[in-house]
This record gives C-alpha cells, structure tokens and sequence, in this order.
C-alpha cells in the first residue's frame, strides 16, 4: 500500500453519523484489509463507533480523511482516529473522556514514540525527563508527532477537510499534514502524558516517503493511565538545528 493520492480525490458531503449509543466521544478506526481482523478486534474492546476499512489501495492518508469526513457529521465536542495497529491502554474510554474534559489544546496526540520522529527524539527525551519535576499531563509541541491515535475538536475537521488533502497528493504523510494545518490557522498540538494508546511493533505495509527502513522498536516511551487528568502542560522544544561552520585560519 503507498501513499499516492488520486488527482480527482475530494471531500465529499460531510455526511451525518447514527447517533452515539454508547459513547459521548466517537473513535473511528482506520485499516487496511489485511488489518482488518486488528481493527475488528480493537472496535470490541473500544466501542468504537466505526471502522473504516481500505480494500481498494486508497493509501492510509486518504483513509483518514475518510474517517474525518464521517466523524465531522457529529455533533459531539472532539472526535478520535486510531490506526490499526494502536494498542489501547486499559480503560481507554474513561481515560480518554477524562483527558479530554481538560485537554489543553484543539488538537492532542495519543502516542509519543521511542523511535519516530527521530529528529525530535532528543526534544521529546528532555521533555519527558522534566516531567518529573511538574507532573505534566500534557507535553505540548509544534508538531503531531504520529498518526497512530489522536483526537481533535470536532468543529474543526470541515477547515481540516479543505486544507489538507492538498498537501497528501503531494506525498506528506497525514501527520505532518495536519501539523502544517495547525501551524497556519495557530491551532495549538499536546500529547498526552502517558500515552494513552500504545504501538504494534509490526511489519509496516506501507512504502514511506522518506525510503528509510523501520528497524528501531515501534514502541511508546510509556503508555499508561492517571488516575486523574489535569490541564498542566511541559514544553518539547523544537528540535535543533545542527549547521556546519567552516574553521577559519
């Protein structure tokens, strides 16, 4: 499976979901078919509301806005994506209800990995050490920094369907898409702190753009609950900029 995105690809009608039986915040689930026993299972143990299966090659960015498009007819305050291969912490549905009563921000990560983005792992590292010292719930930062499971605002997603499918027809994977939404409407990104869902450390079935390998554990620095959720925030920085300077004699 690629990324590639059909030219003739747009957001349809925002359509309208069945009303929420079980739940006040809706999880759609994106998967490939040969995932899809994955999702199914996860859909049990979560309640989610739907399940979004690609049969058709349409590529996972494309899956996504699939899901933003069902979820974006809803009337609840935020709306969650998860992909496949997330592995939920136990007590998913209350923590995440719970996280999201006060989450600082319109859009909030639910993974922070070891591994990817590596350019952001030292950022992220100090980040998570000087959580010890303010028992942040949150870690804020410029970017989403995976596509695994995140939730936004629910009255965002029709600007999220007119901005980003754009950028994944140029190849740029959906989470750095909706970062570069975010950063042009200063829209703020937090991840939650722990991770609420963790990662299947599984072959990946798709091709990525950058043409690296992914050989480092696909893994969580920590995935866990709280017994309580709080509005306190720590800083990732941005990653820094390494340049070359020229000795002079």
């Amino acid at each position: 499976m690629s990324y590639t995105v059909s030219p003739t690809w747009r957001p349809g009608p925002l359509p309208t979901p069945m009303p929420w039986k079980y739940h006040e915040v809706p999880v759609a689930i994106v998967t490939h078919s040969k995932r899809y026993h994955w999702a199914t299972e996860m859909a049990l143990e979560t309640g989610a509301e739907a399940v979004c299966l690609d049969n058709t090659d349409l590529g996972c960015e494309v899956n996504h806005l699939r899901a933003w498009e069902w979820l974006g007819g809803g009337s609840c305050p935020w709306s969650v994506v998860l992909e496949d291969d997330a592995l939920p912490v136990p007590k998913f549905r209350l923590q995440l209800h719970s996280m999201l009563q006060v989450a600082p921000t319109p859009i909030v990560g639910l993974y922070l990995g070891q591994s990817r983005p590596p350019h952001w792992q030292p950022s992220v590292a100090r980040a998570i050490a000087q959580t010890r010292e303010v028992d942040a719930c949150f870690l804020r930062s410029r970017d989403l920094l995976h596509g695994v499971g995140y939730a936004i605002r629910t009255s965002l997603i029709p600007d999220l369907l007119n901005y980003v499918p754009n950028l994944i027809r140029s190849n740029i994977p959906i989470d750095e898409a909706i970062s570069a939404w975010a950063r042009s409407r200063a829209l703020g990104i937090s991840h939650t702190w722990p991770s609420l869902v963790d990662h299947r450390d599984e072959k990946t079935l798709i091709t990525h753009h950058d043409g690296q390998p992914r050989t480092e554990p696909r893994k969580a620095w920590c995935a866990d609950w709280r017994e309580r959720w709080e509005p306190t925030l720590g800083e990732i920085a941005l990653p820094e900029c390494l340049t070359h300077r020229e000795e002079t004699g």
